[in-house]
């Protein structure tokens, strides 16, 4: 697995330096001595989402400098990273972006685009030891807030560093960890149902490196009952639960499948304990998009899976007997229609 990990970083760094000549799935795969379709299902697993994809969106993010910092017309700028001709590549970034090459030269700032996915797949290397000591780097289990945010970090074995960014987001390693967790989102007093906070939701994107265990998506707690909850976005080789299915459901365009089980004597919130946990596991796995968090409290409670009262919601990255990096370059949290984070626009969930 390490060995696949390590060729992985080496594929990013390769299609970086290609971006405007004409790397692809056959060049990669002849590069790294192994079959396109071996390549294309380890990236896929690695990183939610297509090696085509993948590379023809990083083309298109970086000829947004181009855009901005030269004068350069569309078609040249087209042609340079092989985006095929002047039209379809105007297509494209708007399908991307939201907005036409041309209408982001006028409004000169990348800040207007709509990034429907990463700018660029976190690259292991920009996690520098210089990052990883600084100060405000977490290395160890720890809960607090910033920004808005309650963050939280938990491991049992193996060594864990975590960067806070702006609006909820993060950067993390793990290096030979047995179960480490981090996540950061909204703790809440303990006194609230998940009908009185109202409708929650998370909008996030995740880039991530990991070809052993690890899942990524919503997860809490809830007290009386004691209760672990998993909603699971993409999961690489992680140990989900194979048994206790309750049923499927489809919610924000995909189905998930639902499990319930039982853990006895266990690590939670309130110390070693007997609790259950409740999971929602999507079929088809992703990287990015909106979370409807209520949606999957509501199946649960239709299978008679019973929420508490809340302790937290918050978008998490788990380790399960792995290595890996991530970086969570979004993460709008948003409790009855309040955006977490916004100072202007605030409501008392205390």
């Amino acid at each position: 697995m390490q060995k696949s990990f390590a060729m992985l970083e080496n594929v990013l760094i390769e299609i970086e330096d290609g971006l405007k000549v004409d790397v692809d799935t056959e060049y990669l795969a002849d590069k790294f001595n192994m079959s396109q379709t071996h390549l294309r299902r380890l990236f896929k697993v690695a990183f939610g989402q297509s090696l085509g994809t993948y590379i023809r969106s990083r083309k298109m993010a970086s000829s947004i400098d181009d855009l901005l910092k030269t004068n350069f017309n569309i078609l040249d700028i087209a042609f340079e990273y092989g985006l095929g001709y002047e039209q379809s590549y105007i297509r494209s970034f708007k399908r991307e972006y939201g907005l036409t090459p041309g209408d982001l030269r006028k409004i000169k700032n990348d800040d207007k685009i709509k990034r429907m996915s990463p700018i660029r797949l976190f690259d292991p290397f920009n996690m520098t030891d210089y990052e990883l000591m600084k100060h405000d780097t977490i290395k160890s289990i720890q809960i607090g807030e910033q920004d808005g945010f309650d963050f939280e970090t938990w491991k049992d074995t193996g060594d864990i560093a975590m960067s806070l960014t702006r609006g909820g987001g993060f950067k993390c390693k793990w290096e030979n960890a047995g179960d480490a967790i981090f996540r950061t989102g909204k703790k809440f007093s303990e006194s609230l149902l998940h009908s009185q906070i109202g409708k929650i939701e998370v909008d996030y994107g995740v880039s991530y490196c990991c070809t052993e265990g690890s899942w990524l998506g919503v997860y809490g707690w809830t007290f009386d009952p004691l209760v672990e909850y998993l909603i699971v976005e993409s999961a690489s080789n992680a140990q989900l639960p194979k048994v206790n299915q309750k049923a499927s459901v489809f919610i924000d365009g995909s189905k998930y499948i639902i499990y319930e089980t039982t853990r006895i004597k266990k690590p939670s919130v309130i110390g070693i304990n007997n609790f259950k946990q409740y999971w929602s596991v999507r079929a088809d796995q992703r990287t990015s998009g909106i979370i409807s968090v209520s949606e999957h409290f509501k199946a649960w409670e239709k299978l008679k899976m019973y929420m508490g009262t809340m302790y937290e919601v918050a978008f998490a990255v788990e380790s399960i007997l792995s290595s890996g990096t991530a970086e969570v370059y979004r993460n709008n949290v948003t409790l009855d229609n309040t955006i977490l984070g916004k100072k202007n626009n605030a409501k008392n969930f205390a």
